[in-house]
């Protein structure tokens, strides 16, 4: 199978730096959950639990130093909390509270990775049950804030005094809503940790972000997450998706998020608190600039030079990919300050392997134009971008 490119769901629709891009930023909390998966693709593309050294998605982050599910599938932290607002087992908000309308009864989740708090759906028929879908519609289209429309729901649930003690809650951003992805969950999904998540359809979830609206060609597409597989992708803001709310910190603003080592080789996200190499591997920093052509490798390749490279980098894995996708669909996926000169037209190969129960030969990828997400075979082609853990 060629990395074939599509919008994400028509298939299944059918040293810190001193150069800061902003005066105002701040040191954010990060806003990314680790991806859950812990099986890697053994040099025949098997699954293995043996992961160590191997420089893949399971053999780093809180799926790998975190293991336990008591919490949460491996990796993610999750506390019911009451609809009283009160987190379970304190106050009268029993340690496993129950679904339910009461004050005592379970209503929400608060993420300890990323400091957010999640809308728990029903399965009531009320407003706020899990088979219900809105549109995504801007402001100046006559039918936003409709009953049937993400801004309607938004101001229906807080009109109605809101959910777990707050009137607070919105649309989450895109890198909030893909957080909550987990990818160990096979096809057809939901890939979610569905203890915590119960009722999750395994279709979209619309997310806040969209396309420029100065750009009338992409204005009228809006972003969001398939439950189905773990994929972003654009979309029609008319199409019908479901909506789950969040509340908390929100992500930096694009322009304060990142900044640039003195001798201008990395650059520092302050909303994931990761460490980008600039270039892509086989480009150089010229001036301001990365110039020279990107180089492609087939997967397990592209594994190995990630290793070679010492320093503590890696190949991102999917989530962390994901993070530096420019939202707005200006044409080129990535910050042009942050990762200057990257082509448009390649594809970005992740650590990660896709959780088909008979194979791990194939590995999510993003395309450099527009951040929509696709899979390939581990013997294609794709470039590479390093990353490692702040310090």
């Amino acid at each position: 199978m060629h990395p074939i490119r599509h919008w994400l769901a028509a298939a299944a629709i059918a040293a810190m730096g001193t150069t800061p891009m902003a005066s105002h930023a701040q040191s954010l909390r990060p806003h990314l959950n680790d991806t859950g998966l812990t099986l890697c693709a053994d040099p025949l593309d098997q699954w293995t639990h043996q992961c160590a050294g191997t420089g893949q998605d399971a053999a780093f982050g809180r799926d790998a130093t975190h293991p336990g599910s008591a919490d949460g599938a491996a990796g993610f932290a999750f506390v019911r909390v009451c609809n009283s607002g009160e987190p379970a087992g304190t106050g009268d908000c029993p340690a496993r509270p129950a679904r339910g309308q009461g004050p005592n009864d379970w209503g929400c989740n608060h993420d300890r990775v990323t400091g957010l708090t999640w809308e728990l759906k029903t399965d009531d028929g009320g407003l706020r049950d899990w088979r219900r879908v809105y549109t995504q519609r801007q402001p100046q289209d006559p039918r936003y804030g409709k009953p049937s429309d993400a801004a309607g729901y938004v101001h229906a649930v807080n009109r109605s005094g809101g959910l777990c003690g707050s009137s607070h809650w919105r649309l989450p951003h895109l890198i909030e809503l893909f957080s909550l992805v987990n990818i160990s969950v096979a096809y057809p999904g939901p890939t979610i940790d569905s203890t915590f998540f119960p009722d999750t359809q395994a279709g979209g979830y619309w997310s806040a972000d969209g396309g420029a609206p100065d750009i009338p060609e992409v204005a009228g597409l809006a972003w969001f997450a398939y439950f189905g597989t773990g994929y972003v992708a654009p979309w029609g803001r008319k199409a019908r998706f479901a909506v789950r709310l969040v509340r908390g910190e929100r992500p930096a603003p694009e322009l304060a998020r990142y900044v640039v080592s003195a001798d201008g080789q990395e650059v520092h996200d302050r909303v994931t608190d990761l460490v980008w190499r600039r270039c892509s591997e086989g480009q150089v920093v010229q001036g301001e600039t990365c110039v020279g052509s990107p180089i492609t490798l087939d997967w397990h390749a592209a594994l190995a030079l990630a290793q070679q490279a010492g320093s503590g980098y890696r190949m991102p894995n999917f989530k962390e990919m994901l993070s530096i996708v420019d939202t707005r669909l200006t044409g080129v996926s990535f910050d042009g300050r942050a990762f200057p000169g990257t082509p448009a037209d390649i594809t970005y190969w992740t650590s990660t392997t896709q959780m088909f129960p008979d194979t791990a030969s194939t590995s999510p990828i993003v395309w450099a134009d527009y951040g929509e997400s696709g899979l390939s075979d581990h013997e294609f082609p794709s470039a590479v971008r390093l990353v490692r853990d702040g310090r």
